[in-house]
């Protein structure tokens, strides 16, 4: 496991120091795919991150209220279960998926995003990836930029948030 993310990771440069903004700069470039970090207060004892997958672009939700470099470790996590092709979603899809969009059938968003469930060999896999990438930037601080959307995409987003801090809630 580890040598398969070493192998992922040296297809992407890590800027020293590390910088968020640019290392998901490089990987924008290579997949052609925007990349928005989102910062999500979800009110839960054990902060948590998210990656949704669109047509055109890659949201990574990451928990607002725990330290930076913790926020770090989250979006790096999630980064690794893009990078690694994982194609679940975490335990809280469905839900997250209902409350954050109820307009839309939870199994049509599900097949368009084409997951179902994260093993825990992807969940070890995406840590090992965080912290591989943490060791190669030598990352001792961190800084986030925040990225402005359009009124439309941030309703979107929005939602999207509400959901998840709601999905982590009820459980």
């Amino acid at each position: 496991m580890r040598r398969r993310c070493a192998r992922v990771l040296r297809q992407h440069d890590v800027p020293k120091p590390f910088d968020v903004r640019k290392f998901t700069a490089g990987i924008e470039a290579q997949r052609r795919r925007r990349i928005v970090l989102v910062p999500t207060p979800t009110k839960s004892r054990s902060p948590c991150g998210l990656w949704l997958s669109t047509d055109d672009c890659d949201y990574i939700f990451f928990e607002a209220g725990t330290s930076p470099l913790h926020q770090m470790h989250i979006i790096l996590h999630e980064l690794g279960h893009m990078l690694c092709e994982h194609s679940g979603v975490n335990p809280y899809g469905a839900e997250f998926l209902r409350n954050a969009l109820p307009t839309i059938d939870p199994e049509a968003v599900r097949r368009v995003l084409g997951r179902s469930a994260f093993t825990a060999d992807d969940e070890r896999e995406a840590e090992m990836f965080a912290t591989l990438v943490g060791q190669k930037g030598e990352i001792t601080e961190v800084s986030h930029a925040v990225i402005e959307l359009p009124p439309d995409q941030a309703q979107m987003l929005a939602r999207l948030a509400a959901g998840l801090a709601e999905a982590r809630d009820t459980r």
